[in-house]
């Protein structure tokens, strides 16, 4: 047979976009938004997510698309949640060549806890002044949850300015003849607006 005259073919092949996501496993506080870019291999790649899995009490996750996760998740319960995003590249056109999915893990940290101890009375003592008074000791209350740094624990009694207070320490306050509450406000690093959790009590000082 005739044999014909050879001719060039170019076949252009567009490589394959991944998708990258800084960070790739981010922990957040409590009622924060997630701040995760999306980058790609290739120049002008598209991103697309779904909500694969969440664990614990969180909500505020959808899926969506665009170059950056940012959404606020709410924890409602005690311990971390998570929230796992999966996300899916499409590289430009005409090929919109679709690469192989990511996923990031999102942890929701809870929101602190403090429980105080529970009300109780104390005998009062001359303080050598004609004034009657009583010395009340407790253990100032430890954080349950909320491991979103900074955490400020402040103590008040009647309402006076809050100082800070060491989780866990002892407290010794001499407090005048009557009723007296303590109040506890524990909060967070969250910006702009901490988290917060209080509690508060009660400390009688019987007129002996």
């Amino acid at each position: 047979g005739c044999t014909g005259m050879p001719i060039t073919a170019t076949v252009l092949v567009n490589p394959t976009p991944n998708a990258i996501a800084t960070p790739p496993s981010p922990t957040i506080c409590n009622n924060s938004a997630t701040s995760i870019a999306l980058s790609s291999n290739v120049s002008g790649t598209t991103f697309s997510w779904v909500v694969q899995s969440t664990t614990g009490m969180v909500s505020g996750q959808s899926g969506g698309s665009g170059t950056s996760i940012a959404q606020t998740l709410v924890n409602s319960g005690a311990t971390a949640a998570t929230v796992t995003y999966r996300i899916t590249p499409t590289g430009p056109g005409p090929t919109n060549c679709v690469g192989p999915t990511t996923d990031v893990t999102v942890t929701v940290s809870p929101s602190p806890a403090i429980t105080c101890p529970n009300s109780f009375s104390v005998n009062s003592s001359t303080d050598g002044t004609g004034n009657c008074s009583g010395t009340a000791s407790w253990t100032h209350p430890t954080i349950a949850a909320g491991p979103c740094s900074p955490i400020v624990l402040t103590r008040s009694i009647d309402g006076n300015t809050p100082v800070a207070v060491t989780p866990g320490g002892p407290a010794s306050e001499v407090l005048p003849v009557g009723p007296h509450t303590v109040t506890y406000v524990v909060s967070d690093g969250n910006t702009p607006t901490p988290n917060t959790a209080t509690c508060s009590f009660m400390v009688t000082v019987m007129d002996d």
